[in-house]
């Protein structure tokens, strides 16, 4: 069995067959099988045909045997579907040193993500078990370390961030994370939580959910954490419906995508070389959020009118602005702008708007016979970091200029920012130039936009 972590105890077959000797000898000749799974907190072998022996790889998961032991027989009979039942508790010894414990075996397989027969159906047997878990009352619970306040993971979150520069588009889910943290704390009682609802803790059975395992993060607290699941398995063409169903407000909704994408990005750096199927996961989360949160914005786009003059100048005076549009370049965009307010110019200045919010301006010119130059700046300051420059300028180029065979740009070489998103779009820096208008170097971009309608397939 392939460890996960620095300090994980070596577990095999005989081991587990000593301990069963020493502590529960009437099992003790049962057949044991060593159970595929990519749990990390547990080994799982399967004893006989009807238990299953489960035991802590790492003393963090200690904790888990005894709350699962006391809870999940009183949880047990509020529940429609199987959960996990304890029959028999080991204790440490000198061969192994944590407690450990025999539980009923379940039936059933882990759902994988995009081969679910009947996402609608999962979903409803998914919005069943979490309203009968959040609807039971039994007191003195213990505090689920996920039904805390979210923004209790901020610094392990950002520390994952930092850890995955160059594997993910950090700039953008930095964004998302720092959104979701602005959601409204739960304030309603704590209500009974699962924690880790996720693919490997699901078991399916004819197409239906069979049983929900490792009950490890149990308690009470905010119910978001169990909304995981709509973003580690669903497809997002239910999303809406399990939410519905559930009755979630949006923050609650908001806390749930923050839990889901936290998960996932700490997961990533530590699992990615020792735990593929957990990896894996943890990218298709990430993935996930960074595309329902571009379906939440709406790109538009339309030439900059007369009466907006006002706002375009008050743009133009911002501090981020002048950093790279000032002296001779500045004068050389205002006069250009009110000769198109007159109709004399050839050049275009647009104004880009997420739904009736104006936030962006572009300049586009034609170039020689197949080209377009553009120049562009995310002027309100709402959505700066937001992450959302490079699908802009897709939609901007995919619905304004599908018809032209190349489109050019030209940032300051220290404009490293810049560069960056004009790369994740699909441009190539070409060449190198000091601006008339600017005597700094330039770098020259070109985009094929054959490659990014091609990409956008």
């Amino acid at each position: 069995m392939s460890k996960m972590h620095v300090d994980e105890f070596e577990i095999d077959v005989s081991l587990v067959r000593r301990l069963l000797a020493k502590q529960f000898p009437s099992w003790a000749n049962l057949s044991i099988k060593r159970v595929t799974s990519a749990g990390t907190d547990n080994a799982l072998y399967r004893l006989g045909n009807e238990m299953v022996v489960r035991l802590p790889r790492i003393g963090w998961a200690v904790d888990a045997i005894e709350k699962e032991c006391e809870w999940l027989p009183k949880l047990a009979p509020f529940l429609p579907v199987s959960i996990p039942a304890p029959l028999g508790k080991g204790v440490p010894s000198e061969d192994y040193p944590y407690p450990w414990s025999v539980y009923k075996w379940l039936e059933g397989s882990n759902p994988i993500v995009g081969q679910i027969p009947d996402p609608v159906l999962l979903t409803n047997d998914l919005v069943a078990f979490i309203q009968a878990l959040h609807k039971i009352n039994l007191p003195n619970g213990p505090i689920s370390n996920r039904g805390v306040p979210l923004e209790k993971q901020d610094i392990e979150t950002r520390k994952a961030l930092k850890q995955l520069e160059g594997m993910i588009d950090v700039q953008t889910v930095t964004a998302i994370w720092e959104t979701v943290l602005q959601a409204t704390t739960w304030s309603k009682p704590p209500v009974w939580v699962h924690g880790d609802l996720s693919p490997g803790n699901l078991l399916m059975q004819h197409g239906r959910l069979n049983a929900i395992i490792d009950f490890g993060i149990l308690g009470i607290g905010d119910p978001a954490c169990d909304l995981i699941i709509a973003w580690n398995l669903l497809p997002d063409h239910v999303r809406n419906t399990f939410r519905t169903a559930l009755a979630v407000d949006d923050a609650t909704w908001e806390r749930g995508r923050g839990w889901a994408l936290s998960n996932a990005l700490i997961a990533l750096p530590y699992y990615k070389d020792t735990n593929p199927v957990l990896a894996n996961n943890a990218r298709h989360v990430i993935q996930e959020v960074i595309e329902e949160n571009r379906k939440s914005l709406s790109f538009r786009f339309e030439p900059a009118k007369t009466s907006q003059r006002a706002l375009l100048y008050q743009w133009f005076e911002q501090k981020h602005i002048k950093e790279w549009m000032h002296g001779v370049g500045l004068q050389n965009t205002l006069n250009g702008l009110e000769a198109f307010f007159q109709g004399e110019s050839n050049t275009t200045y647009w104004v880009g708007y997420d739904k009736d919010i104006p936030f962006a301006f572009l300049i586009t010119s034609p170039e020689e016979n197949d080209a377009t130059t553009l120049d562009l700046f995310i002027c309100d300051l709402n959505y700066l970091g937001k992450g959302i420059a490079a699908p802009m300028i897709q939609e901007f180029l995919i619905t304004q200029f599908s018809n032209v065979k190349r489109v050019l740009i030209d940032p300051e070489a220290t404009n490293k920012r810049a560069i960056h998103v004009y790369q994740k779009v699909g441009f190539k820096i070409i060449g190198e130039f000091i601006a008339s208008w600017h005597p700094v170097p330039h770098y020259q971009m070109e985009l094929y936009m054959k490659d990014l309608l091609e990409t956008k397939k």
